[in-house]
């Protein structure tokens, strides 16, 4: 038996997927609060059971042993997001209680952390705590949990991963509005009735490491499934490349003569924005994950591809 938390969600809906591309033919227990939208994302895959959060972390001793492996995808994803108490208890008590339960019955677990535990990237982007100072309160509460584990040596003597997720894009993530990828966003640029892409003010200075949705899903299951030393890793693409890039790679694909206009930086953003993301591969590398990344220019170009063929993705 496998969990996924989150398994409605953009990552653990292409997770679910990859497991079943992958011949895995036992029951998935998925974790997650449905709606009418979110429900058509795992319902063309043979699920064996449904449950709420709540309602799973109440029976999550007992469930976790009976498991092969957990991942643990749900979370309050909105960096801005205004209720700092709930994304608190959801991001941070919610999975230290989560995981306390695969320590105990020894279930290997893979969670998702993130790179907004990095902050400004000042110090580099490797996974020590040098490099590790948060800009806002969702950073804060991954880094939290890596450091809940850190401290008491449960990443030595237990089977979980860590994974530090950058900039996730592909297919599937539509439903995340603002939250989506700018590879998202800028192609519905295209389309409306001023085919402007809209990018903020100094987007040449602004990078992000783009990894596709596509690693993300076969990092996890490697971890899951193959011979990778526990720890917490970074997942990228390993390159970094400008938001005005990305944006002149939509344009190009789309349409040369659409126009890129500068709009102004939000304020909500100031002093809670990260410049630049640059994963750091070196310890997932040494823990045994061997598979190349797909190059972000190559990757936004396939999606964009997709995007293009469905329309309902980009609405």
């Amino acid at each position: 038996m496998i969990i996924v938390t989150g398994g409605c969600g953009f990552i653990g809906s292409r997770l679910i997927e990859g497991l079943f591309e992958s011949g895995f033919n036992d029951k998935i227990i998925v974790v997650d609060s449905l709606s009418d939208q979110n429900v058509k994302k795992i319902s063309k895959f043979p699920v064996y059971d449904l449950m709420s959060p709540s309602s799973f972390l109440s029976h999550s001793k007992s469930i976790v042993a009976d498991a092969e492996c957990v991942f643990h995808q749900g979370a309050i994803t909105d960096t801005s997001y205004k209720n700092v108490e709930e994304l608190m208890r959801m991001n941070y008590y919610y999975t230290r209680g989560l995981l306390s339960s695969c320590i105990v019955n020894k279930t290997r677990t893979i969670y998702a952390s993130s790179a907004a535990v990095y902050g400004d990237g000042k110090n580099g982007f490797k996974e020590e705590f040098n490099s590790e100072g948060p800009l806002n309160v969702y950073g804060f509460s991954k880094l939290l949990i890596d450091n809940w584990l850190r401290y008491n040596s449960f990443l030595k003597n237990s089977d979980i991963f860590g994974l530090r997720y950058f900039n996730v894009y592909g297919q599937g993530e539509s439903h995340k509005k603002n939250m989506s990828s700018p590879i998202l966003k800028f192609f519905k640029d295209t389309k409306e009735t001023e085919s402007t892409i809209n990018v903020f003010e100094g987007s040449e200075k602004f990078y992000r490491d783009f990894v596709a949705i596509e690693d993300i899903v076969k990092v996890n299951i490697s971890c899951a499934f193959e011979d990778i030393t526990p720890g917490i890793y970074n997942v990228g693409s390993g390159k970094k490349i400008s938001f005005l890039k990305v944006a002149e790679i939509v344009r190009d694909f789309c349409d040369k003569d659409i126009k890129i206009k500068d709009i102004r930086f939000p304020d909500t953003l100031k002093g809670r924005y990260q410049d630049n993301t640059h994963a750091n591969l070196v310890n997932l590398r040494k823990a045994g994950y061997k598979d190349k990344m797909i190059d972000p220019e190559s990757g936004i170009k396939k999606y964009l591809l997709h995007l293009s063929k469905d329309p309902c993705e980009s609405t």
